[in-house]
């Protein structure tokens, strides 16, 4: 049942993704992820634009088209006339009306929000600044089509590999069910934009047939779709993206969560140890010992990984932030004062704000939990250091001090931006209250 409904979606996803003029096709890539996946481990040597396919070259083309019209008209560098808005398909002709203030600041809010989502979009693709992330999504990808996919690769390290097969061992199946739910995901998002593509279409139609000539109208359904081409390409590169951080944080989060784990069951079975005979103690300790110094080293390679993903990742987050505060801001004055009364308008508009929201407060309190979890190690180890301090070999308590001093004493986890850490609880409580501020300032600067 499950594979006949994933065998209509891929069907239908890839008429849809000729419809928006994307260089998907189950000829080149296996499934709707591959395809995404593609363009985040583009290997560039000198200009990333070139190396992306014809038709992604166009949709950028396009987006930069569209956003120039928008900032022209917006700021009355060109005066356009109604009939050649129409013609260009401007999208505040079926929502705004005839209110001129207003179709200035919805021009504007196209011109920012196309402007930033180019640059957003293209700045995804460059995760050559972080082997790390890149040397992630690999694993996902690669590492249940071929077990010995780290041969492959000659700069992988050793201490990569044990942290992916320590993820492997204890998350065996997560990767096949990420990769299920993305290509799902993919399909049902698609599908929702055609909806909404083509009520675009059909919004104040009646009128225009009575007003407009025939070759009028054909012209501005050409224009809109190109809008609309463009929207699909910001959206869907943005969710996969989306999709790859969160799973990423997700696993991050599982696997320090099982490590504390079974850092506790193992220092338990210690202080248990203590009323058996000395032979058994003695290779029973041994055998903690070296099983906390391999959790421990695990645990090292996730926070060299997240410091190496910070220079990806904190880039995308100030990206994503100053997105959401100059978006969500024109999209609710937008909602406030809109007399339009038709149904699909609002739902395109609640549907923006709640996506400017997700960024700003889903993933910045998954990256801030995430965080916390990765800093709790320091009790661990202090755990570790008390508990074993006495009967434990020299050997491991040099190690021990090593890794104590090494992680607790001068490293600071997190995703940071330079020396500046952001986004702990502190952080996001602050982000969350600064946000609340704006939002009410803006409402009382033009709210009226």
């Amino acid at each position: 049942m499950n594979e006949n409904i994933d065998q209509t979606l891929h069907y239908i996803h890839n008429i849809l993704s000729g419809f928006y003029l994307s260089s998907y096709s189950p000829k080149y890539y296996p499934s709707i992820l591959d395809f995404y996946t593609h363009f985040l481990l583009l290997d560039y040597k000198k200009c990333l634009m070139l190396s992306l396919p014809r038709m992604e070259q166009f949709r950028f083309f396009l987006t930069t088209i569209i956003a120039i019209y928008y900032m022209t008209f917006s700021m009355n560098i060109i005066h356009y006339t109604d009939t050649e808005r129409f013609l260009l398909g401007d999208l505040t002709i079926i929502i705004i009306g005839e209110s001129d203030n207003l179709i200035h600041n919805s021009a504007l809010f196209a011109w920012s929000a196309l402007t930033i989502g180019w640059l957003l979009v293209y700045d995804l693709f460059h995760t050559k600044r972080s082997n790390a992330y890149r040397t992630t999504i690999i694993y996902i990808n690669e590492r249940d089509d071929d077990p010995n996919f780290a041969k492959k690769y000659k700069k992988l390290t050793k201490s990569s590999i044990l942290l992916f097969n320590f993820i492997h061992q204890i998350l065996p199946d997560s990767n096949r069910n990420f990769k299920q739910f993305s290509n799902r995901f993919f399909c049902i998002t698609q599908i929702f934009h055609f909806i909404i593509n083509l009520f675009i279409h059909f919004i104040r139609l009646d009128d225009f047939i009575h007003t407009r000539p025939l070759w009028q109208i054909l012209i501005r359904a050409i224009s809109i779709q190109m809008m609309c081409i463009v929207l699909n390409f910001l959206f869907s590169f943005y969710y996969s993206t989306l999709t790859y951080s969160a799973y990423i944080l997700w696993l991050g989060l599982k696997t320090i969560k099982n490590i504390r784990k079974q850092i506790d069951t193992l220092l338990r079975k210690y202080q248990s140890n203590e009323m058996a005979t000395e032979k058994i103690l003695k290779q029973s300790n041994i055998f903690i010992q070296l099983r906390l110094l391999k959790l421990f080293h695990v645990y090292t390679r996730i926070i060299i990984s997240t410091e190496q993903i910070e220079s990806y990742a904190s880039r995308m987050m100030l990206w994503a932030i100053f997105f959401t505060y100059i978006t969500s801001q024109f999209t609710i004055h937008l909602i406030n004062e809109l007399k339009n009364d038709n149904i699909i308008i609002w739902i395109s508009l609640y549907y923006i704000l709640f996506l400017e929201h997700v960024v700003m407060f889903l993933l910045s309190y998954m990256i801030s939990t995430y965080n916390y979890r990765l800093n709790s190690i320091q009790y661990d180890i202090r755990r570790t250091v008390i508990a074993l301090n006495q009967k434990s070999s020299n050997r491991f308590k040099i190690k021990m001090m090593i890794i104590y001093y090494y992680l607790v004493n001068l490293k600071t986890f997190g995703i940071k931006i330079g020396p500046i850490t952001v986004l702990n609880k502190i952080i996001f409580v602050k982000i969350i209250i600064y946000y609340a501020r704006v939002t009410m300032l803006w409402q009382k600067l033009f709210g009226h």
